[in-house]
């Protein structure tokens, strides 16, 4: 199986911190595509994503985050 994920963060920057969950990070909104081939070394079905089917479900975003340990 491999996937080829694209990230293209033009969006709004944003920090957030959440006490309950306890993580704190820098994002910025983006738009995201994920691309999946998957297939059986010995058979000859290969399954692939629909690259027209794809949309972002939420607000995808990239950053930076702290958690765990780390969370101050």
């Amino acid at each position: 199986m491999s996937f080829d994920v694209r990230w293209s963060g033009t969006g709004t920057r944003q920090k957030i911190r959440d006490e309950n969950f306890r993580f704190a990070g820098h994002y910025v909104n983006c738009n995201a595509t994920i691309s999946f081939t998957a297939s059986n070394d010995g058979g000859d079905v290969i399954y692939s994503s629909d690259a027209a089917g794809q949309t972002n479900v939420g607000q995808p975003g990239v950053g930076h985050e702290r958690n765990g340990v780390f969370f101050h």
